[in-house]
């Protein structure tokens, strides 16, 4: 049975302000990388049965602003999320089956993007 997944999803993740204020279209168009995106680098989804802890890592350059917390969690880290789900990962994003830790680290290769990590949480 499955119990942890990792993985790097070469995605930005964008602020709530900044999600906010574009239009639905480019929205969508966020949407559909953000999933693309999770494929690739997940591959085929093995579904996890039960409750699962997910934590994204916003990984960002030394250069760049840590977001506030309202920010991180409304942002594009709902694509995530979202895209998550509809692959398969797993059943529901509610609180049910889903419970969600965000954090922010520095990369010093100036590499962008989001690290997901998966964990069962009814198989421990």
């Amino acid at each position: 049975m499955l119990k942890e997944v990792e993985g790097f999803i070469p995605f930005r993740l964008y602020s709530a302000n900044y999600m906010r204020r574009l239009h639905w279209r480019e929205r969508g168009r966020i949407k559909r990388d953000a999933q693309l995106a999770i494929r690739q680098a997940l591959g085929v989804p093995r579904p996890f049965p039960g409750k699962v802890r997910l934590t994204v890592s916003r990984c960002m350059g030394y250069r760049e602003r840590p977001y506030d917390t309202d920010n991180l969690f409304g942002g594009s880290a709902k694509e995530v999320i979202d895209g998550l789900k509809n692959l398969g990962w797993f059943k529901d994003d509610s609180p049910q089956w889903l419970e969600v830790h965000m954090s922010q680290i520095i990369l010093p290769d100036k590499k962008m993007g989001a690290l997901i990590r998966m964990e069962d949480l009814e198989g421990k």
